[in-house]
């Protein structure tokens, strides 16, 4: 459920932005991202793992954005 929810508020939120609001959503998710694994003491390439996951989450999502706006 958490995740539809997040998911549907960041297709709403892409839709309405432009590329420099979507970098600046980038530079704040890799910096939330850092905030919480620190607490978990990750090693170096389980964060870079989940940093990569978490954009490659965020660039389908635009990329998704951006087909449903073409499409319409």
């Amino acid at each position: 459920m958490f995740e539809l929810v997040a998911v549907t508020c960041l297709k709403e939120l892409l839709a309405e932005t432009d590329s420099h609001s979507v970098s600046r959503l980038r530079r704040k998710l890799v910096r939330n991202l850092k905030e919480k694994c620190a607490p978990l003491k990750l090693c170096t390439g389980d964060e870079a793992a989940a940093r990569e996951l978490a954009l490659q989450h965020l660039d389908a999502a635009c990329k998704n954005t951006e087909d449903e706006r073409r499409a319409d």
